[in-house]
């Protein structure tokens, strides 16, 4: 299945990259910075650095905790 979109972690600190640009521990999922194609999350990685980084895809029906861990409708985290 194809994702909805993409968002972007700081593995190191379990932030999510917002819409300002920063990372935070945020709960709406409109606070949330998304890319619709893993190529663009993939462009931000690197203006980012890369290292310490990652882009995860969320799909419809996942739900999303402060941290950025993305759950799956069956209860699992992706």
């Amino acid at each position: 299945m194809k994702p909805a979109y993409w968002i972007i972690k700081c593995d190191r600190f379990d932030t999510t990259l917002g819409i300002d640009g920063k990372f935070y521990r945020m709960t709406p999922i409109e606070n949330f910075k998304t890319y619709k194609r893993e190529g663009n999350a993939t462009r931000r990685l690197l203006k980012l650095g890369g290292e310490g980084f990652s882009a995860h895809a969320v799909h419809y029906g996942d739900s999303i905790d402060c941290c950025g861990r993305i759950t799956k409708p069956s209860g699992k985290e992706r």
